[in-house]
């Protein structure tokens, strides 16, 4: 009978102890569950982002491979266009601005001449008369050895004004 008295409270600790060792595993798997969750959701963004990227690339390439009879100095940029990513997730549509890149003319590797006839041609042309074919001379004398990085380059150390660039991008464009 002693034995029975002792033994009495140990179902009561028995069963609190199983009721821990359960809440322990049912919160972890809520937890692991969460963040897997969380894991596909994230994976999911990814996919939509990387598929997107890849049609709005696409749709560029079509659009240059359209426009690619144009005049490519006097052609505007293509204007922006929205590509549908599906109806749901983070990423819901992108706008892609096409621009003419064979219509730019890099000043760090052009000739002084080539410079010249660009500055000619917008005098001319566009009607700007705030710009010299000098000015082309004085930006290809003063170019630093590394190149212009900025257009904000160019104006510090040419002779034209920053309102004659405004109005040359504005006359351009």
């Amino acid at each position: 009978m002693i034995k029975m008295k002792s033994q009495k409270g140990i179902a009561l600790i028995l069963a609190i102890g199983i009721l821990a060792v359960l809440s322990v595993v049912a919160t972890s798997f809520a937890l692991n569950m969460r963040l897997e969750y969380k894991i596909a959701r994230n994976y999911n963004n990814r996919v939509k982002a990387r598929y997107l990227a890849y049609a709005a690339l696409q749709k560029a390439i079509v659009e240059l491979k359209d426009n690619a009879k144009k005049d490519a100095f006097n052609s505007p940029a293509a204007s922006a266009s929205s590509i549908p990513a599906g109806s749901e997730g983070l990423f819901h549509s992108a706008n892609a601005a096409i621009e003419d890149e064979q219509g730019k003319l890099n000043v760090n590797n052009c000739s002084p001449n080539t410079l010249k006839d660009l500055f000619s041609y917008i005098i001319e042309e566009k009607g700007v008369s705030n710009l010299s074919p000098e000015d082309a001379d004085h930006i290809m004398t003063v170019r630093p050895a590394s190149g212009y990085s900025h257009l904000e380059d160019i104006v510090l150390q040419s002779t034209a004004s920053k309102s004659s660039t405004n109005v040359i991008d504005a006359e351009i464009a």
